[in-house]
């Protein structure tokens, strides 16, 4: 019998210990996604150079399997100071850490330790694609008139994809976002309330599939935390930005998407540097586009979410 593609179910939920099944279930560990992509085995193999008296190919011995899998997350809120977002947990495996502020605020930020991991389960038609061990990136995209989005991309390691029936999923704990708009999203670079139609960024987590003698595990090796933003081109008077790109100044950039309190997010950056500067066209009106290095000021800092 032919699996249906569009039939997809994805759970997630984090483990106590590493790449130990935590056994998610549909009814408390559903997510809401939108394009997901399963790479349910990656190899890496060595040429057999054996020798023989003719020609041909002799094969090659698999050294090393993984899984890769991604999908995008609508960037909403839980809607109630100092609840997570349903869909939080996923920083976590992005080596970010949540602080809970019971009844005020929720923030996620990176860290350079300790950092956790995922079990998800990716059901298509009730074809199982487990991934344990998982540790990812995420980077975000929020552009005037759309849906903003966050982007997760995890490694894991392998495990045999098995017949397991669907799970009915329970998404009552995500809410619909709100469209980027003048209405509903805020902006300040460099302390310049810029109108801006693009942002994004991109935590650039650093992960490395480890097979090791005695070990096997998905690591953090570094992370480079970029961005990009695009707006109306100011006057110099206004605001000078080829200064900035020209002497390296990292100063302050923070977007608010949300205007109801408790149904916030709020994007902060502390050292954005813009290193250059493109010109573009946008409804006959000039545009810059600077693409940005998010810099830490006191350390694991350089991007934090907040939701309040």
């Amino acid at each position: 019998m032919a699996l249906k593609s569009q039939k997809q179910v994805l759970l997630a939920k984090v483990e106590a210990t590493y790449g130990v099944d935590p056994l998610p279930t549909g009814a408390a560990n559903a997510m809401l996604v939108s394009g997901l992509k399963i790479n349910p085995i990656v190899t890496g193999s060595a040429d057999r150079k054996v020798i023989a008296p003719y020609f041909g190919n002799m094969g090659k011995i698999i050294t090393e399997r993984h899984a890769e899998i991604s999908f995008d997350v609508e960037l909403s809120t839980s809607g109630v100071f100092g609840i997570p977002p349903a869909y939080g947990l996923l920083f976590k495996g992005c080596a970010m850490s949540e602080t809970i502020t019971a009844g005020v605020s929720v923030v996620y930020s990176p860290i350079s330790s300790l950092e956790q991991s995922l079990t998800l389960y990716a059901n298509v038609d009730g074809m199982l694609y487990k991934m344990i061990g998982a540790r990812g990136n995420v980077t975000a995209k929020l552009s005037a008139k759309g849906v903003p989005m966050l982007a997760f991309k995890y490694i894991a390691l392998y495990a045999s994809p098995s017949d397991v029936v669907m799970p009915a999923a329970v998404l009552s704990e995500f809410r619909a976002p709100l469209a980027v708009t003048a209405q509903n999203t805020t902006a300040m670079f460099h302390g310049y309330a810029a109108l801006v139609s693009d942002f994004s960024f991109d935590l650039g987590n650093k992960m490395a599939y480890r097979s090791l003698i005695n070990n096997e595990s998905v690591i953090f090796g570094d992370r480079s935390s970029t961005g990009s933003v695009a707006m109306e081109q100011p006057t110099m008077l206004g605001k000078d930005f080829f200064a900035a790109v020209t002497s390296g100044t990292a100063a302050g950039m923070t977007v608010t998407h949300g205007t109801v309190a408790g149904s916030k997010v709020v994007i902060s950056m502390p050292q954005a540097q813009p290193t250059d500067v493109q010109l573009s066209d946008l409804d006959g009106v000039q545009m810059i586009q600077m693409p940005l290095q998010m810099q830490p000021l006191v350390g694991n800092d350089e991007i934090t979410l907040t939701y309040n």
